[in-house]
């Protein structure tokens, strides 16, 4: 009979590859650390220019308020010169009414006092 050849195990065979395994899952995992890595340097410079971005637009935000805030109370203090304008020309005109008939306008203000007293004295 033919003498028969069995096969043992080379441990060191199986140590190398084991090894090439390990091998392969560290540099799979020190892939995995660096590209964490760099991920997280991505995303903290993104947060920097976000960040960046958020204040340069609050500051043209407040630019634009302030101007618009400027130009409001422009307006209003023009509306505020106008109806001092007109109130000065309505005195002006009762004043020159009076001058002409000083009678008529005291007895007008007497009626015009006597009738609001009346008003509230009654309740």
């Amino acid at each position: 009979m033919a003498q028969e050849k069995t096969l043992t195990p080379n441990p060191a065979t199986n140590l190398n590859v084991n090894n090439l395994k390990d091998l392969k899952d560290a540099k799979t995992e020190a892939e995995l650390k660096q590209e964490l890595t760099m991920l997280k340097t991505q995303v903290s410079e993104l947060m920097k220019e976000i960040k960046r971005i958020s204040e340069k637009g609050v500051e043209h935000l407040g630019d634009k308020i302030e101007r618009e805030f400027e130009q409001y109370s422009e307006k209003a203090a023009d509306k505020v010169r106008d109806a001092q304008h007109v109130a000065d020309d309505g005195l002006e005109e009762i004043s020159a009414r009076v001058r002409k008939n000083p009678v008529a306008s005291v007895a007008i203000a007497f009626f015009v006092g006597y009738v609001i007293s009346r008003i509230t004295d009654s309740k």
